[in-house]
């Protein structure tokens, strides 16, 4: 006869009212920013008894525990629910599972579950930013044991890789704050079907489609979108155009103490690769990229961020100037979440305002990537490498001829 206390616990399904409850928490997560909506829709929500609280494959199946479901409604309510939806779609979407692996995070479990937690901590981040201002449809709530960044003394809204660095030299290990809740974000894939992967490319698509509508509605802060389009490498060798530029000034160059790049020696500016000669007055790098977000470059966002990117992966940090016919922002930029989130603009086009505010940092070198169109641009004595996204050299070839300007293309 079985001893009834080694009896298994009866197995609980969910009921009518928990379906409708997590349909409903979809919705809200849906609806809470336009350019999140097409992952939230598409996601396949299911229960698991086998999950612990609630997480996405990487393929898209979202799985719960239908007790942790409950107690977040009863704690939370659905605003809670929905928080916790909307931040597995953003794993799912954001390559969470991809990105753990690239630096390394799946090797051994601990630094899986600290790559989990750096994930939760930037997600959250932007999920507390956004359900924070005051023209979102729904108000989102994080559950208490959800993790942020400033409970472990760290900033708000740095990258999941960012946070990965930091927290691998923490001392003890700092465990998964849970009700984020990753411990279902690092779910491996369970060969069910889910959202495929040309599906997920679509879906980006369509969201960086809407982000960008509503940058030229002038709404601004849609990074979060905006960066998941930026997955795609950039196309120009930045190590190269800026050896001889970016990393030679980085110190005086031998000679006279007086000499440097105030007064440019136009000859070696001719080809990347070329040892650059100083004119006079020393200074240290200091290096501004111009984005332009004029309407007719909606089209090129994600191509800004993925090359403003790697010269910040050779740089360490720049300074961003986002300009359609008026500077829009300016910031000290070190990865691809700042810079997505000071693309602002959508308007006309003119560089100047760029260039006349790039002056305030008497840059070394401005970097302005831009599809051609902007008119004539006199600049401001400065060496400039213009990153085009469309073969319209027209409006910049004169600064090629007078020496200050150099062109190269990052056109699909």
């Amino acid at each position: 006869m079985t001893n009834p206390t080694e009896a298994k616990k009866p197995k609980v399904y969910p009921n009518r009212a928990d379906l409708q409850a997590i349909e409903m928490a979809k919705y809200m997560a849906a609806n809470f920013l336009p350019w999140w909506s097409p992952v939230i829709r598409q996601l396949v929500i299911k229960h698991d008894e086998n999950a612990t609280t609630m997480g996405v494959t990487a393929s898209g199946r979202v799985v719960y525990n239908l007790e942790f479901v409950r107690e977040i409604l009863k704690t939370e309510g659905l605003g809670g629910l929905a928080f916790v939806i909307l931040h597995e779609g953003m794993h799912l979407i954001s390559n969470t599972h991809k990105r753990g692996e690239a630096v390394g995070a799946t090797e051994d479990a601990r630094k899986y579950q600290l790559f989990n937690i750096a994930a939760d901590m930037s997600i959250n981040s932007i999920i507390k930013r956004e359900t924070e201002k005051a023209n979102v449809k729904y108000k989102l709530k994080m559950p208490e044991s959800g993790v942020l960044p400033e409970k472990m003394g760290l900033p708000p809204n740095l990258s999941a890789e960012e946070y990965y660095l930091r927290l691998l030299g923490m001392k003890p290990v700092p465990k998964d704050g849970d009700g984020s809740p990753c411990n279902g974000c690092g779910v491996k894939g369970d060969g069910s079907t889910g959202i495929s992967s040309a599906k997920i490319r679509s879906i980006k698509q369509e969201m960086a489609n809407i982000a960008k509508g509503e940058l030229q509605r002038g709404d601004g802060g849609l990074g979060d979108a905006l960066v998941v389009e930026a997955e795609v490498p950039p196309k120009v060798d930045w190590r190269k155009q800026l050896q001889h530029v970016a990393l030679r000034l980085t110190n005086m160059i031998a000679g006279s103490d007086d000499s440097t790049y105030s007064k440019r020696n136009v000859k070696s500016w001719d080809e990347p690769g070329e040892p650059v000669l100083p004119g006079s007055c020393a200074y240290q790098l200091s290096v501004v990229v111009i984005g332009d977000t004029s309407g007719s470059m909606h089209s090129h966002l994600g191509k800004i961020i993925s090359e403003v990117n790697e010269i910040i992966a050779i740089l360490g940090k720049v300074t961003f100037i986002a300009c359609d016919a008026q500077v829009h922002a300016t910031a000290a930029v070190n990865n691809k979440q700042d810079i997505a989130n000071n693309l602002k603009g959508g308007g006309g086009t003119s560089m100047d305002p760029a260039f006349e505010a790039a002056r305030e940092y008497k840059p070394s070198l401005i970097v302005c990537i831009t599809d051609g169109a902007i008119g004539p641009t006199p600049g401001i004595g400065v060496k400039t490498i213009w990153c085009l996204t469309e073969p319209y050299t027209n409006d910049v070839q004169r600064s090629v001829e007078e020496g200050w300007g150099t062109i190269v293309e990052c056109i699909d």
